[in-house]
């Protein structure tokens, strides 16, 4: 699976994406997540990971998370499994509110 653009956007997109979802956004959704660089970088080096898969979940009280997972060139999961002892899958970000970057004009 291979993307045809570079998925990259100008920050003033960004900042008007995050001020709309900010504003609209549901009890329970985040308004980001961050995740350590080793979490992430053990998730990229699966063996045969070539992209980041990021998920929607919800807890029982109604919180909204991420869930992380590689994928293939194929665009599959790669998830744990006896086969896949490698394989991780991340969850529990720092949350914003609470955890939230200073000064970053993607904060509403």
């Amino acid at each position: 699976m291979s993307s045809t653009n570079n998925q990259q956007i100008p920050l003033e997109d960004a900042i008007n994406l995050t001020t709309s979802f900010q504003a609209t956004k549901a009890t329970g959704f985040p308004i980001c997540e961050t995740f350590d660089l080793d979490n992430i970088s053990t998730l990229l080096s699966i063996a045969g990971c070539v992209s980041l898969r990021i998920y929607l979940g919800q807890q029982a009280d109604g919180t909204v998370v991420t869930i992380l997972v590689a994928a293939d060139i194929n665009g599959n999961d790669i998830l744990p499994s006896p086969e896949r002892t490698d394989a991780v899958i991340l969850e529990d970000g720092y949350r914003c509110p609470q955890f939230c970057p200073t000064a970053s004009p993607l904060i509403a």
